[in-house]
């Protein structure tokens, strides 16, 4: 199959090694939900969604 976007959604210690199996791979991006910080590389492009943050912008949203 011709993957090019991957989602990590697993715990933080399990993203690091999917990151790095999908950039052996040259999958071109990575929408990452795991609360770990990943990096672009020269092949792959990182999206990290910070869950913590958008239910607090949410919870203000809400109360105001």
């Amino acid at each position: 199959n011709d993957i090019d976007v991957v989602i990590i959604a697993t715990p933080a210690s399990a993203a690091k090694n999917i990151y790095e199996i999908a950039k052996a791979n040259k999958i071109r991006g990575i929408w990452n939900f795991a609360s770990v910080d990943l990096k672009d590389s020269e092949t792959t492009k990182v999206s990290s969604v910070h869950l913590s943050d958008t239910l607090m912008m949410l919870s203000f949203k809400m109360h105001n």
